[in-house]
């Protein structure tokens, strides 16, 4: 499938912050994932090769009037989330059937999470982080977020640390 196809295909799928579990099920069957709550792991880090995982939230801001159905118009694909964030997702979708028939040199892991912007008392990040170990096990963690090429400076965000931290001047 192509990426626009697979684009509106979850623009068409309405999940605003709180209500994923639809996009996890579509997630998890065409991807083969692992379902935990909301969020969805796939691929293989077993720690003999250098992992890469990638990452992206399942979410979006509420709903607008307008934003259904999704459409294809001129070339681009208009819907609810579909620059922030699914159109990463269908990426990380069309990588998951690609690296399933791939011989790589790494392994490749996706982890796909809902909730994004939530605060650190709702964050359900800590709990998956415990539930699995894809990110310990990964050298390197990509956390897709495109939002049409341009920075969100406005946004909450959230920062989640494991291990230690020497102090660190910023300047």
């Amino acid at each position: 499938m192509d990426l626009a196809e697979r684009t509106l295909q979850l623009c068409q799928i309405r999940s605003p912050l709180g209500e994923e579990a639809e996009i996890a099920a579509y997630v998890a069957q065409e991807t083969s994932g692992q379902r935990i709550g909301n969020a969805v792991v796939c691929g293989e880090v077993m720690g003999a090769r250098p992992a890469v995982l990638l990452a992206g939230h399942l979410d979006t801001v509420p709903l607008q009037p307008g934003d259904f159905p999704a459409r294809r118009e001129n070339g681009r694909v208009h819907g609810r989330g579909a620059s922030d964030m699914k159109g990463a997702l269908a990426v990380m979708i069309e990588l998951a059937h690609w690296a399933a028939h791939a011989d790589l040199a790494y392994d490749l892991g996706l982890l796909f999470f809902p909730r994004e912007e939530v605060g650190p008392a709702e964050n359900p990040l800590p709990a998956l982080f415990e539930a699995t170990s894809v990110v310990d096990e990964a050298a390197l963690v990509i956390c897709l977020e495109p939002t049409d090429n341009t920075l969100q400076l406005g946004c909450l965000g959230n920062l989640v640390v494991q291990g230690e931290l020497a102090p660190q001047r910023l300047e």
